[in-house]
């Protein structure tokens, strides 16, 4: 299959791709492949004996340092690792790329692909961008922040390290700075053109291969929308229900919030057109308009009404998860 990226280091823009009005549109115009990669410099360095006179001709591996193994034995059998850089300066970039991750979780959706590479509704394309770039503008300042520690942080490790210390593991401070970015790809791939002209049957086989895939991914997507709105609701139940002396149970707002935000993001992350979930998130829509956390904490009716409710939401999706998988999507229908 032939594969077209963007590469894109600013919040993309003018992402143009061509959408049709039909109901089971095909793949790409309702979505895109971001991959995403959160680059930072690594803290983990390999430990190894001390090379010999003898041994000095050995490639040393890179980032290596070579003076704590003091054991006779051959160090292509061990691995002894340690950890350099160790200070709060460092982890609140990854903190940042935690919580960068997490809101992307939000929006995308299973694919079977790699790590790192993401299927995102074109509809939410916008509000993934809006993540990064702010992500991006929270990120200078905390590696400006690392960098000024730096040399502090390298005079901690030769303290603590001590016969582990090895000042090639630390570069420059302008190689620091570079090495932490996020940067995204934007991909999609379909049959080359040129496929159809080496062999009927091969580009027969391939098209009935990508179809397969095709339908592979929505229906993936439908059991994964499925699962997901299953355990939100499942959590809402349990804790609108009074624990077994019949007292009100703790009560935390996110699980509320957070089913309201699968249901605010569903209609874009329904690939696979699925009527049946589609009529539940909409029950649970109508269930949950005009309440917030506070109501249900201050109002036992209300809260005992959506408990109530919610429950039957519950058991529709019990009988939809235990039904197979159908196939929803028909690529002929689209094309």
């Amino acid at each position: 299959m032939s594969t077209t990226i963007e590469n894109s280091q600013t919040p993309h823009e003018g992402l143009s791709i061509t959408r049709t009005s039909q109901p089971f549109r095909p793949l790409w115009d309702q979505a895109i492949c971001v991959i995403l990669t959160m680059h930072k410099l690594g803290i983990r360095r390999r430990v190894t004996k001390t090379v010999s006179e003898e041994d000095q001709t050995r490639p040393v591996p890179e980032s290596t340092s070579t003076s704590l193994l003091s054991i006779d034995t051959d160090e292509t059998r061990i691995l002894v690792t340690k950890t350099i850089l160790a200070c709060p300066e460092y982890q609140a970039i990854l903190k940042l790329y935690r919580l960068t991750k997490h809101q992307i979780d939000k929006l995308v959706l299973p694919s079977g692909m790699k790590p790192g590479v993401y299927l995102i509704p074109l509809d939410l394309l916008e509000e993934l961008n809006a993540i990064l770039a702010a992500a991006r503008q929270a990120l200078e300042p905390l590696v400006e922040q690392f960098c000024l520690v730096y040399p502090v942080s390298i005079a901690n490790d030769h303290l603590n390290l001590k016969d582990a210390f090895d000042s090639d593991d630390y570069p420059d401070v302008a190689t620091v700075r570079e090495a932490f970015t996020l940067e995204t790809q934007y991909i999609t791939w379909d049959l080359p053109s040129s496929l159809g002209s080496v062999s009927e049957a091969l580009i027969q086989q391939e098209q009935q291969r990508a179809r397969t895939k095709v339908q592979t991914i929505l229906t993936d997507i439908t059991t994964n929308l499925s699962s997901v709105m299953h355990e939100l609701v499942t959590h809402l139940v349990d804790r609108l229900s009074p624990d077994v002396n019949g007292n009100a149970k703790r009560f935390h707002a996110s699980t509320v919030t957070n089913l309201m935000e699968f249901i605010g993001r569903f209609n874009a992350r329904n690939l696979g057109q699925n009527v049946d979930l589609e009529q539940i998130v909409n029950q649970a829509k109508q269930l949950l308009g005009g309440i917030n956390p506070q109501h249900l904490r201050q109002q036992e009716p209300l809260a005992k009404a959506l408990q109530t409710g919610m429950q039957q939401v519950k058991t529709q999706l019990d009988q939809l998860l235990a039904k197979p998988p159908t196939r929803q999507y028909q690529w002929d229908d689209a094309a």
